[in-house]
């Protein structure tokens, strides 16, 4: 494996100048922006900057204050897979430091950001002091579940390179949420194209190459359009009945189990 990215420097947080103030959208109550304050450390990153590296000790959670990060893994012979973009007032390595562990995803900056550094012992306090900090953790660690399952799903249960990419994509406008991003009941879906046709492969379990050719054939097919900017789906729908399996939906109302008989003769 190469050299790892040395981990955040500690020099350059100014919480005075914090990013995170009431009349922004914060999700947190202004006793709990007081504590982050006073004992969490702002830091300006940028693109590619390294905001969290897998496997180093977990001690310290970090809340994306502005910008995005995208959030990756790797295996021993380096090989990536990128699992989702995180967005502002996203927190990140909290499942590391809930559990006393070593991070395992790296977090690496879309764009100029800031985060706030937190250590472990501290923000463990506030999730006991302030229920909201709690429910919002919660709420973090089930979007890092989903996120989980979706890569799991597309990288075990797509049977064709077309169905892992297709998959790849779609998943990404749900993780990746931007302002821009517009809602899939009204087409197209266009995101910002922060991946490059390498880092597509790493999503999907593809190459490179495979990439190249398959989104010359989505392109063809006119399922999705691209620009140096922009990732466009033409048509979300249509590209997923075309490629991806998707798992039947559990019906609304099950019907009821039947009673066994001798119940029913004796009613």
């Amino acid at each position: 494996m190469g050299r790892r990215p040395a981990i955040l420097r500690r020099t350059c947080a100014n919480t005075a100048n914090c990013t995170l103030r009431p009349q922004a959208l914060c999700p947190f109550s202004p006793q709990a922006l007081r504590r982050l304050r006073t004992i969490g450390e702002c830091i300006s990153r940028e693109a590619n900057d390294i905001i969290l590296q897998e496997g180093y000790p977990a001690d310290h959670v970090f809340l994306l204050c502005t910008g995005q990060a995208k959030l990756l893994t790797s295996s021993s012979e380096g090989r990536l897979l990128i699992l989702r973009t995180a967005n502002s007032l996203e927190i990140l390595g909290l499942e590391a430091v809930l559990g006393s562990s070593v991070y395992c995803v790296t977090a690496q900056a879309l764009g100029p950001c800031t985060v706030m550094s937190i250590p472990r012992e501290d923000f463990l306090s506030i999730m006991d002091a302030d229920p909201q900090v709690s429910q919002l953790s919660m709420q973090a660690l089930a979007r890092d579940f989903s996120c989980a399952v979706l890569a799991a799903r597309r990288l075990a249960l797509s049977t064709s390179a077309a169905g892992k990419l297709a998959c790849a994509l779609l998943d990404w406008t749900q993780t990746h949420q931007p302002g821009e991003t517009r809602s899939r009941d009204h087409l197209p879906v266009r995101f910002p194209a922060h991946v490059t046709h390498e880092e597509l492969g790493s999503m999907s379990g593809l190459s490179r190459e495979t990439v190249c050719r398959l989104i010359a054939q989505f392109r063809r097919e006119g399922l999705i359009h691209l620009n140096h900017r922009y990732i466009t789906l033409v048509d979300p729908d249509r590209l997923e009945g075309l490629y991806c399996e998707r798992p039947h939906p559990a019906p609304s109302h099950p019907d009821p189990v039947p009673a066994p008989a001798s119940s029913r003769a004796s009613s």
